[in-house]
């Protein structure tokens, strides 16, 4: 298997200079950065993980599905972009086969795999919980975040720490939920960067899967301010068969900046977010 960087360099050579820098300002946000050249766009972009810039609103369908058909990979025609990602692992990852190949319907549907008939398996489980956080952190940073995501009575508790200060804030409806988070992420200019490889999920009995991820805060480029620590609950909606949405929210945003009154976070320590 070619390694992951050397197969996003190749799908890079596909696209045109101008949507490649567009591409770029988009991953990082603006943050007042200045591309000059099509070396320095792809030199940025080739720091992510492919999923980040294939997930990205300026990365068409089309540019994904061309490059996967000159390599031989033939995906379905009703194929969705975050579908398509699935495929464009193939490339890389022999692992990835496992996933793709047996949900040819469809990998995801809103943020969440599509379940077969059987109930999944653990390390397929495992793919779609982190596919969510993904989903999920793309659209927040991108402004496209909405209510289809969400149950109606969804709720989020909000945790902002600095060094000086602890804000904690109550959301009860998922209209409030959604402008709460952007509300954060507008009034401190930050966008999320999570992790994934210490993701932590559990599946209860009744039905609700439990998600906690971590990651980093950013204003611009290169530039960390804090870190956070976000848990979910998922259930699944009992109308849409196979889709599931989020039911809580629980978020602690924590400032690493040392001075000023407009940090980010509060508290002295990240805290591990109990359901």
């Amino acid at each position: 298997m070619a390694d992951e960087k050397v197969i996003l360099k190749s799908f890079l050579d596909t696209i045109d200079t101008d949507n490649l820098c567009g591409i770029t300002r988009s991953i990082y946000h603006g943050g007042g950065i200045k591309i000059n050249s099509r070396e320095e766009a792809e030199a940025l972009l080739l720091t992510q993980e492919s999923w980040r810039i294939l997930s990205c609103k300026k990365t068409s369908l089309k540019s994904i599905l061309l490059f996967l058909f000159k390599h031989g990979i033939n995906v379905p025609p009703d194929v969705n972009k975050i579908q398509a990602i699935e495929y464009f692992k193939m490339l890389y990852n022999s692992n990835a086969l496992q996933v793709a190949n047996p949900v040819q319907p469809g990998i995801l549907k809103n943020m969440m795999v599509q379940a077969q008939p059987a109930p999944p398996t653990q390390d397929l489980l495992e793919d779609f919980i982190k596919m969510f956080g993904k989903h999920f952190y793309n659209l927040l940073n991108d402004n496209a975040l909405d209510d289809r995501y969400f149950f109606e009575n969804s709720s989020m508790a909000v945790i902002i720490a600095s060094n000086t200060e602890e804000i904690k804030e109550q959301y009860h409806d998922t209209a409030s939920v959604i402008q709460g988070l952007y509300n954060i992420k507008q009034q401190h200019h930050i966008f999320f960067a999570p992790t994934f490889d210490q993701v932590k999920w559990k599946k209860e009995s009744h039905g609700l899967i439990k998600v906690q991820i971590g990651g980093t805060l950013h204003q611009g480029v290169g530039r960390m301010v804090g870190v956070f620590d976000q848990a979910f609950v998922l259930r699944e909606d009992p109308i849409a068969q196979n889709t599931w949405k989020i039911l809580s929210i629980n978020f602690y945003l924590k400032s690493l900046v040392q001075s000023g009154p407009s940090n980010v976070l509060n508290g002295n320590e990240i805290k591990s977010i109990t359901y």
